[in-house]
């Protein structure tokens, strides 16, 4: 498990390229941004027992390869996001409770009552 931390910005549209040409911004850049269209699928039990907790499940596409991540934990103060996450990948579209490798989130995920329920907004059969 790691702690990731994430400066999240809400701003219109419209001043992005005005925010990307702040030269305190330039200065932090090694590189030119680098866009990736990534898509997510969040799994949650229909009473969002894991958002009760303060987790999160996803499966995430990265060009072909699949990432699962368990977040929890954490905090957010004025838009700085800091986050326990575990990921790994995975070979398809689909949990793999094998690849939990921190002990009390495997304890969370080996409960077969828990895994049952699971669904994604996009699969309520799954």
């Amino acid at each position: 498990m790691f702690t990731k931390i994430e400066l999240k910005l809400r701003l219109p549209p419209d001043r992005v390229s005005c925010l990307l040409r702040q030269p305190l911004l330039k200065s932090f850049t090694a590189s030119n941004p680098a866009t990736r269209r990534l898509y997510s699928i969040y799994y949650d039990t229909p009473d969002l027992d894991l958002r009760r907790r303060g987790f999160a499940f996803r499966l995430r596409r990265a060009g072909r390869c699949w990432f699962q991540t368990i977040k929890g934990g954490g905090a957010a103060t004025a838009g700085l996001h800091l986050r326990n996450e575990s990921e790994a990948q995975v070979l398809k579209a689909q949990p793999d409770f094998t690849k939990i490798g921190d002990p009390p989130l495997a304890r969370l995920f080996a409960s077969t009552t828990l895994r049952g329920r699971l669904k994604s907004p996009m699969n309520r059969n799954m």
